[in-house]
């Protein structure tokens, strides 16, 4: 299943694109560059994982049928595997861009994963409602 929704990820997210595509990719761009608007922070601040919560909050809204943790996995693959989508990101919002990325979504979890999280009915754990990744 999970194989199955990472492979057809883009279908599912484009299949919920219809009329608000732009609205979608503006929310998704402003979510972005607040999140890499100061590379500094460190990717384990409150503040840069709040930002991170609320793009799992805004993919979620998307596309509510892919699990959660697919979700966060994919987003760590895309910007860590994928050569082009890290160079394309790079040079939007400059060097270390998709790097960033990685390490806040990869930590994003990690706090929680401790101390138990019960995704099937959205309990969280942490001061910033997490979820898990691995």
């Amino acid at each position: 299943s999970m194989k199955n929704n990472l492979e057809h990820f883009e279908e599912i997210m484009d299949s919920k694109m219809t009329d608000n595509v732009k609205e979608i990719m503006s929310k998704s761009s402003a979510i972005y560059q607040r999140l890499l608007a100061d590379m500094k922070r460190k990717p384990e601040s409150e503040e840069v994982q709040d930002i991170v919560k609320e793009l799992d909050d805004f993919m979620a809204q998307i596309a509510p049928e892919v699990d959660p943790k697919e979700r966060r996995e994919t987003i760590v693959h895309s910007y860590s595997a994928s050569e082009y989508q890290r160079k394309m990101t790079d040079a939007q919002y400059g060097e270390g861009a998709a790097d960033y990325i990685v390490k806040a979504v990869k930590h994003y979890g990690v706090r929680c994963e401790n101390r138990g999280l019960n995704e099937s009915d959205n309990t969280y754990c942490c001061s910033f409602t997490s979820h898990l990744i691995k």
